[in-house]
């Protein structure tokens, strides 16, 4: 096999990397916090200790965003099925 074939097998994504990605770019949120994660793990010159200590937040801060971010989905959604049940009806807005 050549340097070339080789090479391009070596760089084609799966289908698993696809759709990763493809939700990296749904979320960008995540992906900054992926990233993030993924630095820390490459980057990483320093203790165990210190490592665990650099580690905890951003994992915390990963938790925190994911959530957030679902939660957001889950609204849109509950909001987008309560506009389709219920054609007739009207946001409130509040009156100043």
């Amino acid at each position: 096999m050549s340097k070339t074939s080789k090479r391009s097998q070596a760089t084609k994504t799966t289908p698993e990397e696809e759709q990763l990605l493809a939700q990296l770019r749904r979320h960008p949120e995540l992906r900054e916090q992926v990233q993030c994660l993924l630095d820390l793990a490459e980057g990483a010159d320093c203790t165990a200790d210190e490592f665990e200590d650099q580690l905890v937040p951003e994992v915390r801060k990963l938790g925190r965003t994911t959530v957030e971010s679902w939660g957001r989905r889950v609204e849109q959604e509950a909001g987008d099925q309560y506009k389709a049940d219920q054609p007739g009806a009207q946001q409130s807005k509040k009156k100043r």
